[in-house]
């Protein structure tokens, strides 16, 4: 199994980079993530019992199933607005804006995505999206190490579009597992392709620590759809017609040389015979000069 050490998540980087801007966040995430040592140690006088937003400057989004409701996003609406009153900003900040996930019975649930739309529209705001798929999260993480490279990390996720896509934006190479919000079309997706797809998370960490080499996933081809099939009929009715009138016009032009060739011909036979007959006629003017010649004499 992979390290802790080399692992990076979206939360820790959103975390950081709330830390860099000196920002105290109106939080509605997930108890476990605001109770862990990543968010207790970066936030040390946090009080979630604190209905005071009087200290708040941002307002911080997650997954959070039990904090994401009516009266929470209502405390964080009145947050921005009544500090826009002052000419105050305060930034809506999302670990990610996935727009479901799948929950704990194997349904699919409403992510942090459909909530955080309600709030930037309602406070007309647009979000600051720290984790994936935001191409600022993996420029953070490439900043902790300023000598690293794209090639030198690589995403592992469940989620297509915002883990491999987003990685694809930063040129970073993603891993699809096989798990969670993972659905059996991601793998003949023709617009995002990951570099492995692996059954679970540990298959790929292992892969990624080098313990393990993987064949090469098969990305089969999807079905054509009908309009795809119409017009690929189309285009061979096109290359055949093509086809044709191209032999059409190599028939024709070897015809048009022969005919050519026997015009050439026939014109040089025209002229080898005015030739000829010149040359008799130069013979006859030859012999007569001689008879009027012994004549005279």
């Amino acid at each position: 199994m992979m390290p802790d050490s080399r692992i990076i998540s979206s939360s820790s980087i959103t975390i950081e980079y709330l830390k860099q801007n000196n920002l105290n966040p109106l939080a509605l995430l997930d108890p476990e993530l605001l109770e862990s040592e990543e968010f207790t140690s970066a936030f040390p006088d946090f009080d979630k019992t604190d209905a005071s937003d009087d200290s708040r400057n941002c307002v911080l989004i997650g997954l959070a199933p039990e904090a994401l409701n009516y009266k929470n996003l209502n405390r964080a609406f009145r947050l921005v607005m009544d500090r826009k009153k002052n000419d105050k900003k305060t930034p809506i900040i999302a670990i990610h804006a996935a727009k479901f996930f799948q929950d704990n019975d194997d349904k699919l649930s409403l992510g942090p995505g459909p909530f955080l739309a309600a709030l930037t529209e309602a406070t007309d705001q647009q979000a600051e999206i720290i984790g994936k798929p935001s191409e600022k999260f993996f420029e953070a993480i490439m900043k902790q190490k300023p000598d690293s490279l794209p090639q030198d990390y690589v995403m592992i996720g469940d989620d297509l579009v915002a883990d491999i896509g987003g990685a694809a934006k930063s040129n970073v190479d993603g891993v699809l597992v096989r798990t969670g919000k993972f659905l059996d079309k991601d793998e003949s997706n023709k617009r995002i392709t990951p570099a492995h797809v692996c059954d679970n998370f540990e298959i790929a960490s292992e892969w990624v620590s080098g313990k393990m080499e993987l064949p090469e996933t098969p990305i089969p081809s999807p079905p054509l759809s009908p309009r795809e099939v119409k017009m690929a009929k189309e285009i061979e009715a096109l290359k055949h017609q093509v086809k044709t009138v191209a032999l059409d016009d190599s028939e024709n032009k070897n015809e048009d040389e022969n005919e050519n060739k026997k015009e050439n011909e026939n014109e040089n036979e025209n002229e080898l015979a005015e030739q000829k007959d010149k040359n008799k006629d130069k013979d006859k003017d030859k012999d007569k000069d001689k008879d009027d010649k012994k004549e005279e004499d």
